[in-house]
């Protein structure tokens, strides 16, 4: 046989482009086979339905329930989106500024030295 290799070169590319093509023919099958059931998924995530029976607990398709704690807790006042500067009294809001404003010029002055070179 390793005489047929020497004397017949052509007929090893030959057999190599065969397996190199199976090669290829397995790999795109097996992309086929992904992509179906990547679809599959993404079909079955389509038809997820959520039934709303009361509005402070949600329902979901796969038996899970979303529960809301404190049903409109963030429209109360001091809620998580609220202003709490417009909540708090004056003299508080003018002594919390005055605090920052202090924080913030000894933080620059700390930094004078480095921010001058």
């Amino acid at each position: 046989m390793a005489e047929e290799e020497k004397t017949n070169p052509h007929g090893i590319q030959e057999e190599m482009a065969k397996v190199q093509e199976e090669l290829a023919q397995m790999k795109l099958d097996k992309l086929k086979e992904e992509k179906a059931q990547l679809e599959e998924e993404a079909e079955a995530a389509e038809a997820l339905e959520i039934e709303i029976v009361n509005p402070d607990m949600v329902t979901l398709d796969d038996g899970s329930v979303e529960v809301t704690i404190i049903p409109g807790g963030d429209t109360k006042k001091g809620g998580f989106n609220a202003n709490i500067a417009e909540e708090m009294d004056e003299d508080e809001l003018s002594k919390l500024a005055d605090d920052i404003v202090d924080m913030v010029e000894t933080d620059l002055s700390s930094r004078k030295e480095w921010a001058d070179a």
